[in-house]
């Protein structure tokens, strides 16, 4: 319980802490993405690093609910050249500014790694996240 108030705490707080550096913008302006080197953090391979969506436009949930940024806590595998998302928290303004509308965790035994695309936006995280560029 105190592991999921601390994650949740983490990432409902301020981004003043947070050293976001942009990691991608797509060429129609439609999001930016950024990453964190200060919150990277792992043991035996897998490290975890937070990542954030701006969207130039507000985007809505299933429920209807508006968003305009997701922060995302991610886990990579640096062997095997996976990554799952972890906690995944949508904000109504942008850098995971405003109220936090929608959030959800993923238990370490249901995550589902996926493997690493070539030239994917995953790829650019998980190189900067396992120290590989």
């Amino acid at each position: 319980m105190k592991q999921l108030i601390f994650v949740l705490l983490m990432m409902t707080g301020s981004v003043a802490w947070a050293e976001w550096q942009q990691t991608y913008h797509v060429a129609d302006k439609t999001s930016t993405h950024y990453h964190d080197k200060s919150s990277i953090k792992g043991v035996g391979g897998i490290v975890k690093m937070l990542t954030m969506i701006n969207y130039s436009v507000e985007k809505h949930l299933k429920s209807g609910a508006k968003y305009e940024s997701v922060k995302r806590l991610d886990g990579y595998d640096c062997r095997s050249e996976t990554t799952a998302p972890i906690t995944v928290s949508y904000f109504s303004e942008p850098m995971s500014g405003g109220s936090l509308i929608f959030s959800y965790t993923v238990k370490n035994s249901e995550l589902e790694w996926e493997p690493i695309l070539t030239h994917s936006l995953s790829e650019k995280h998980w190189k900067i996240a396992c120290g590989k560029n």
